[in-house]
């Protein structure tokens, strides 16, 4: 995922449903550490301990985590350049599609 990501086919990276040791290994050995990591999360499912790990390893990843979000507004602020054709722009629904009169009448 590093290697898409480097490409600029991938914005950020992200896990999901891992645990504190699969994030523990992923934070020693990946470059980029994962900007997310999707949990189920409910009344019924409540993951305290993770929770807490998260809170714990945010503090100490976000500096990284905000250089990786402001990198990937950059990129999707740069994407819509002046340079770059745009899409038509569509008739206002007050303006008329076609000729005045109906091609039937003429």
């Amino acid at each position: 995922m590093e290697q898409v990501k480097a490409s600029g086919l991938a914005r950020s990276i992200g896990v999901s449903n891992y645990l504190p040791e699969h994030l523990d290994w992923i934070l020693e050995t990946a470059q980029t550490p994962p900007s997310i990591n999707q949990i189920e999360f409910h009344p019924y499912l409540q993951h305290g301990p993770l929770i807490d790990y998260h809170k714990q390893k945010v503090s100490k990843h976000r500096k990284n985590m905000r250089k990786e979000i402001t990198k990937c507004t950059d990129s999707v602020k740069n994407r819509a350049s002046p340079s770059q054709p745009t899409a038509p722009k569509r008739p206002s629904p007050s303006a008329p599609a076609g000729p005045s009169t109906p091609s039937w009448q003429s």
